[in-house]
């Protein structure tokens, strides 16, 4: 049902100007909120029950967001997170050893780092998936930044996404 999405285009870190960003989840009347370096292109998918988007923004932050109806998947941010981290928990380039689980505001937090080969370049790529529940539906917002092996890995694209994610009625 859903499609894993390995976003590895590399771009160097460098501070950039800041963006706040809603999308709406089409049908329903929330979305996302959250503060990132500037949206460089979106695109958004929806068949009526569920709900894709794709972020990527100028300081090289990935943002991919599933919504789907929670039956059978849970009933609540750590039962969605559950049903989802068992599947993608067995990606083989997950470093087992960077595994974190946390709540994060409404939503449970699982950080991780990929270990990747890329056109012959190694690269380093901390992710975090935020798993929460709303109106029936499960939620999955996974956001990544891939840094060459050996490049200073800057966290400051992740942090303000994580401070900065909630759900927003729609305006």
């Amino acid at each position: 049902m859903r499609s894993v999405l390995l976003f590895a285009l590399l771009a160097p870190p460098c501070a950039l100007a800041q963006d706040a960003s809603f999308f709406s989840v089409p049908g329903q009347d929330w979305g996302l909120r959250f503060e990132s370096s500037l949206v460089k292109s979106h695109k958004g998918a929806s068949n009526g029950a569920e709900f894709q988007l794709q972020i990527e923004t100028t300081g090289g932050l990935y943002a991919t967001v599933f919504v789907e109806p929670a039956e059978g998947k849970g009933v609540d941010s750590q039962e969605c997170k559950e049903f989802y981290w068992a599947s993608a928990q067995k990606n083989p380039r997950i470093d087992s050893d960077t595994i974190q689980s946390a709540p994060s505001g409404d939503f449970v937090k699982v950080s991780y780092i990929v270990r990747a080969e890329l056109n012959g370049m190694s690269i380093v790529q901390p992710n975090a998936n935020y798993y929460g529940h709303r109106s029936g539906k499960c939620i999955d917002v996974h956001v990544s930044q891939p840094f060459l092996k050996g490049d200073p890995v800057d966290y400051t694209n992740l942090k303000l996404f994580e401070a900065t994610l909630k759900y927003a009625s729609v305006p």
